[in-house]
């Protein structure tokens, strides 16, 4: 007999493991093979394949069975569950050995990412399930690729390893059952300039600012401030009051599903505006209350004939930015999101876009006033050229075939507002199975922020939630 101290120290090692969604989801694939087998559930792994810049191939999903499995392409049957298993870690909460539990909670990334409602789902598929006779089969899938475009869901849905009757996504919904999840579109956006100038105007002191700030995703930006909103603020204020620097990088990289929690930017400026310059910076933490949220190196060494980007490539960066703020105000309620992800090579500038929304058009206007707008920037600042290429698209989650799902939950209605955080319910609404989603947090605790944290009576809470649905539903 499985005891719930078994669940809190599996609930340790998952979240102390290796499993930010770059890096791959080998190793945790692995621990949770072991895991099954050691509580009596059948497993499978499904290597992800895909052709991503920068992502490494150790990318895996994982299907656990219960009941009767045979794969019918005509016919379906069973329900199937689904949690990530890859985490992204922000700039102020990290993973690893000893980390993650504190006292009677745990705080750590995949806490209300997903890791440990699959955990919660495992165990009590071990209890309610296993060595039991039950109608309706179940599956279970951890799945990669969460925070690329639900990589490893679109391969599961795809590759119709499973093909259910209905479909459980996680979410945050402090455990109730929820119909409607936001749709997402990422974007890259790629503007070329010719020739960068050179360090032949005497600006010979550099200055590296790095600006953090913890951010929670696009879908709740209340009180927060993104880490490169702040790092252009600073620089912008100090060229209003007549400085005169050249911009030589700048780099903002975190996750598509929320702002950047890290920018790092470098500037050279002439000596004789150097004390100046840091008294403004200084001065201007100060009166912001920001010292905390910015590290500044004044005494960063100044490379000898270094490149500078041209005033036109800042200035397309600061408008792309802006038009993502219009967007927001135009569409208020219906548009969330903007830029995610910053970088520069050569005489090359990448800029990483997210949108979300309920609405799939809202999806395709956002898409054709990007690549409208970043047309015209290339144009109107007379770039070499441009581009901007969809990433990934996952359509928002609606209800279908209501009817099935209130046969299967013996209900007849949900809650009507949708998940507050990106869910792979999209991937299987759009092949229209019937789709619900549900899952530890919500409220004030939220994933990707401070507070992705959750005790170990939340844990038994959802043991008993989702045991008590397992037993209505395949029995």
């Amino acid at each position: 007999m499985l005891s719930d101290e078994q669940l809190f120290r599996s609930i340790d090692r998952l979240l102390e493991a290796r499993s930010q969604t770059e890096l791959g989801t080998l190793g945790v694939v692995g621990m949770l093979e072991l895991l099954s087998a050691e509580w009596g559930v059948k497993s499978q792994v499904q290597h992800v394949s895909h052709s991503l810049d920068g992502v490494s191939k150790d990318q895996r999903n994982i299907v656990f069975f219960s009941g009767e499995h045979r794969t019918d392409r005509t016919t379906r049957k069973g329900l199937l569950m689904t949690s990530a298993i890859d985490t992204t870690e922000g700039a102020l909460i990290r993973r690893g050995p000893g980390l993650a539990r504190q006292g009677t909670e745990w705080l750590a990334p995949g806490v209300l990412q997903g890791q440990v409602d699959l955990l919660v789902r495992l165990y009590s598929v071990a209890r309610v399930l296993v060595g039991k006779r039950h109608k309706v089969p179940l599956y279970l899938a951890g799945v990669c690729g969460s925070h690329l475009g639900m990589l490893g869901s679109r391969f599961l849905a795809d590759s119709m390893v499973v093909n259910p009757s209905w479909v459980v996504s996680t979410g945050p919904t402090q455990l109730e059952l929820c119909s409607k999840s936001f749709g997402q579109l990422h974007l890259s956006l790629r503007l070329w300039v010719g020739a960068r100038s050179r360090d032949t105007k005497g600006y010979a002191r550099r200055i590296d600012i790095k600006a953090k700030s913890r951010t929670r995703d696009w879908l709740d930006l209340s009180d927060s401030v993104g880490a490169l909103e702040l790092s252009l603020a600073v620089l912008l204020q100090a060229s209003q009051r007549g400085f005169d620097f050249q911009w030589t990088d700048v780099k903002a990289q975190g996750p598509r599903n929320q702002p950047p929690d890290i920018a790092m930017v470098s500037v050279h400026i002439a000596t004789f505006q150097f004390e100046d310059f840091r008294a403004f910076v200084n001065g201007w933490l100060t009166e912001h209350g920001l010292h905390d949220h910015f590290d500044v190196n004044f005494d960063a060494e100044a490379k000898a004939g270094a490149q500078f980007l041209p005033d036109t490539l800042i200035q397309a960066l600061l408008e792309i930015d802006l038009l993502a703020k219009d967007l927001r105000q135009e569409m208020s309620g219906d548009f969330e999101g903007g830029i995610h992800s910053v970088s520069v090579q050569q005489d090359e500038m990448a800029i990483g876009i997210t949108v979300c929304s309920l609405q799939p058009e809202v999806l395709t206007k956002a898409e054709a006033q990007f690549k409208e707008r970043t047309t015209a920037l290339c144009r109107e600042k007379k770039l070499m050229r441009s581009s901007v290429q969809r990433l990934s698209i996952v359509p928002p989650g609606v209800t279908v075939q209501p009817e099935s799902l209130m046969a299967l939950t013996r209900r007849e209605s949900w809650d009507d507002l949708p998940a507050l955080a990106l869910t792979d319910a999209g991937v299987f609404t759009q092949k229209n199975y019937p789709t619900l989603i549900t899952g530890i947090g919500g409220g004030a605790d939220r994933p990707l922020s401070e507070t992705e944290r959750i005790s170990e009576s939340q844990v038994l809470d959802a043991v008993k939630s989702c045991s008590d649905f397992l037993r209505e539903v395949c029995f």
